[in-house]
């Protein structure tokens, strides 16, 4: 008979490789590999006395951002099956165990997402979990009312330069975001062009204070009335004071 071996997590890749006779491996929050890890315990299954040599793996769909999704679900694999279960498969979930995931809906979507439909949702802590996307009329009396905001966050080479334009129901507690422009690369003259070409240009812009080399440059490529941003105590929202 073939052996069986269960792994979760992987300190030392280098353990398994004296590993021989292996007929299925059982890879325990498979996520928390790596493409390495898999690498090399596909290696390991040897075992000719069995003609179907098998990898389970078994995790948690909680980030696209994972090398389980890229390998697996970004690109199709030959001789490989998924199967995606939820709570309701488990026939000996009691039921206020049950409520509670299905309650997730209301109070963490993302949970919800993730333990109730299975499916692939990030649990970064965002600081709006919950929104609507629906179409904006500008131009109604209500919305006229609101005040406008607006923000510009720096980035260049892995997150990208944003600039978005918000009106506030500070009543309701909403935030409308209007309209988002998003580069990568950009120089600050380029930021500034494309503020500038989109009507932005005389507004009142509030930008990471981190960046005041850059707030200075873009006040001389013709973003006049941009300025530094205070940020809260807590998860580094900018504040527009």
């Amino acid at each position: 008979n073939g052996a069986v071996f269960l792994f979760k997590g992987m300190d030392d890749p280098e353990k398994m490789k004296s590993i021989k006779g292996i007929s299925d491996i059982v890879m325990e929050e498979a996520t928390e590999f790596n493409l390495e890890d898999y690498t090399q315990l596909q290696l390991r299954l040897r075992d000719r006395r069995h003609k179907h040599r098998q990898i389970f793996m078994m995790f948690n769909p909680v980030s696209k951002l994972n090398w389980v999704y890229d390998y697996f679900f970004k690109h199709e694999q030959p001789d490989t099956q998924i199967v995606r279960s939820t709570y309701k498969d488990n026939l000996f979930l009691d039921e206020v165990t049950r409520k509670h995931i299905e309650d997730l809906a209301n109070s963490n979507p993302t949970y919800y997402k993730i333990y109730a439909l299975g499916e692939f949702a990030t649990l970064d802590k965002l600081i709006f979990p919950k929104y609507d996307v629906k179409r904006i009329n500008t131009a109604t009396p209500k919305m006229r009312e609101l005040r406008d905001l607006f923000g510009l966050d720096f980035g260049y080479k892995n997150d990208p330069s944003a600039f978005i334009h918000l009106k506030v129901d500070l009543d309701n507690k909403i935030l409308y975001f209007v309209e988002e422009l998003i580069k990568k690369h950009a120089l600050n003259d380029e930021l500034a062009k494309m503020i500038i070409d989109a009507g932005y240009g005389k507004e009142i812009i509030y930008a990471d204070s981190a960046e005041a080399k850059s707030i200075d440059e873009m006040k001389r490529y013709g973003v006049s009335r941009i300025r530094p941003a205070k940020k809260g105590p807590r998860c580094g929202i900018l504040v527009a004071v």
